[in-house]
């Protein structure tokens, strides 16, 4: 199944006209990267990513909602001009078995020394029972809050926006690499998440194809924003995230010995 989401992700890419850059780490461990560069010369990176993995099932929401609105995003934010800052568009492998993929992709880019000014990851943003079409803005670092809601706004979307801190997905470990992050999810300390998590009829005919556009282009807003070198609000004072209720969400030490309901 990976394997297979690997090489749909990478034909994807390809097909747009992007270089894929696969990043290999231990074992069979292989997040998928691709870059598109400023339209000037620029030394500087945002990330925006997304788990590509999935317990043993479907996976729809959790989390091939996340990994098609990045795809998706990589498609518009190609065409978008006057980009100041490079792109780095991730697909990170093991998030299930404890963020290892991201983890992994964290360590080398520090290692590397690339200067990535933000990190954004999309994590289970396909379901909206109740239609109020609420957005989850995880543990935003810096001023990534006010950014969000200056985008939302600024470009018309008017989407309402909840900030909470629910932790323990893909964001978290580029923050304890030292790099500045946030999250998008759906209602996950709200409470209208999923009742298919991790069970096997997490499947496409039970998502909500409207809220997971909403997502996409509130993330294109921002991202794209940010790229263009949009100013944002003047406030850079990091809120301590246990101001912010939330509630971890379980890890697996592997593939094998999860239910399959």
């Amino acid at each position: 199944g990976r394997a297979l989401t690997r090489e749909y992700i990478s034909k994807t890419l390809e097909s747009m006209g992007y270089t894929v850059e696969p990043h290999r780490y231990r074992n069979n461990g292989i997040n998928i990267t691709a870059r598109l560069l400023a339209s000037v010369p620029s030394d500087e990176y945002i990330l925006l990513g997304a788990h590509m993995d999935s317990v043993r099932n479907a996976g729809a929401d959790d989390n091939n909602s996340g990994s098609s609105a990045v795809l998706e995003a990589a498609r518009v934010l190609r065409e978008l001009p006057d980009r100041k800052v490079n792109l780095l568009f991730a697909w990170f492998d093991e998030e299930e078995l404890g963020l290892v993929g991201s983890y992994a992709l964290a360590r080398e880019l520090k290692k590397q020394g690339l200067k990535v000014s933000s990190v954004h990851t999309l994590d289970m943003v396909g379901w909206d029972s109740d239609r109020d079409g609420v957005i989850e803005v995880e543990q935003p670092d810096a001023n990534l809050w006010e950014y969000y809601q200056q985008a939302n706004q600024a470009h018309g979307l008017k989407l309402p926006l909840s900030r909470t801190s629910s932790g323990d997905t893909d964001h978290v470990a580029f923050r304890r690499e030292g790099f500045t992050a946030v999250g998008l999810c759906e209602e996950w300390v709200g409470g209208d998440t999923t009742p298919h998590y991790h069970r096997r009829s997490d499947a496409y005919t039970t998502l909500n194809f409207d809220y997971l556009s909403n997502v996409t282009r509130l993330t294109v807003a921002a991202v794209g924003d940010l790229s263009r070198g949009v100013k944002g609000p003047l406030l850079t004072t990091r809120v301590p995230h246990n101001r912010f209720p939330g509630r971890p969400r379980p890890f697996h030490a592997s593939y094998d010995h999860l239910p399959l309901e």
